[in-house]
């Protein structure tokens, strides 16, 4: 098994509330976040439907959300070069 990270595109559903702005907020977060307020995000919302997923209508679709931000959070880490990563153990 690699390590290779599956990829996931950051999915914006066809309902007309997601398509309102110019910009999806999960887009607009990546790009005006810093590193650690990304990350911080990608981590909460993981914690979010990892803690609730039982207790809702649909088990399955809270554990591929949190699956999907974990995706993400994985894709985010990979691309971020040895500097940064070593900048953040100091």
């Amino acid at each position: 098994m690699g390590s290779e990270v599956c990829r996931v595109p950051k999915f914006h559903p066809p309902v007309s509330h997601y398509n309102r702005g110019m910009i999806q907020p999960i887009d607009f977060m990546e790009s005006n976040f810093t590193p650690d307020e990304y990350r911080g995000f990608l981590k909460g919302q993981v914690i979010k439907y990892i803690s609730r997923y039982r207790y809702k209508g649909s088990p399955i679709a809270d554990l591929a959300k949190a699956q999907t931000y974990i995706l993400w959070l994985l894709e985010f880490e990979e691309n971020r070069s040895a500097s940064e990563i070593n900048k953040d153990k100091k």
